[in-house]
């Protein structure tokens, strides 16, 4: 199947946005990816569902509809991936990173009500066995939050400030590495003690630095649903 031009960066804004929330798309969420209209997004993804592309559902929750009234919602049908050349492994690589964003937010929202010893301790062992640069971001992103909610609360807001300055991923992901570990580094507590001797400040930087322009954006994502989650 030949699709135009157009219609490709609709799809492929579609199926990132899907693997990236883990779930249905919103054509609001297309349209501000790709810098147009929400009515432009909703009869070009209209179209696309017309052409087999993708399929739409009706959800209560979303965006844009009054109390009462549902919302169309959009995910991507198998000849989608085809058409862009999208292997099963990229696939189950994109469900398995959904997965593990949602089970840290929910063990981040279990830990608030405690005292993050259990988390520091928990996410310090698993990560050892993470070869994967951005899932290791993405526990290393909580355990460098947890280690701030123990010693410092008042730093998370004022990150969580510094963080909206910057609209760039990269940026972000900067900000927040170097703000959190100089903070832990010069802080003047037993944190020390929380923090396993194999865990190393060049080992950090370095699997950041291997990180894909498209996963720093998944980090940063993820990094401001964290942060929300803590404060």
């Amino acid at each position: 199947m030949r699709i135009t031009k157009r219609r490709k960066e609709f799809l492929v804004a579609t199926v990132q946005l899907f693997h990236d929330k883990g779930s249905p798309v919103h054509y609001c969420d297309v349209a501000q990816e790709l810098n147009v209209s929400k009515w432009t997004a909703y009869d070009v993804m209209k179209s696309m569902e017309t052409q087999g592309l993708i399929k739409s559902v009706y959800s209560v929750s979303s965006k844009d509809s009054s109390p009462g009234r549902s919302s169309i919602l959009f995910y991507p049908l198998p000849i989608a991936y085809e058409i862009l050349g999208i292997s099963q492994k990229e696939i189950s690589k994109a469900e398995e990173w959904s997965k593990l964003k949602g089970n840290l937010l929910e063990r981040i929202a279990a830990e608030k009500e405690n005292n993050f010893y259990t988390l520091i301790d928990e996410i310090q062992k698993e990560i050892k066995d993470i070869e994967i640069p951005l899932l290791y971001g993405a526990y290393m992103i909580v355990l460098l939050l947890s280690l701030l909610v123990v010693f410092s609360q008042g730093n998370l807001d004022n990150i969580k400030t510094i963080l909206l300055l910057s609209a760039k991923a990269e940026i972000k992901l900067l900000l927040f590495v170097g703000t959190a570990l100089s903070y832990i580094l010069k802080k003047d507590t037993d944190i020390e003690q929380y923090i396993k001797k194999d865990i190393s400040i060049e080992e950090i930087q370095d699997r950041f630095d291997n990180v894909s322009s498209h996963e720093k954006k998944l980090l940063a994502e993820f990094l401001e649903e964290a942060i929300t989650a803590v404060i």
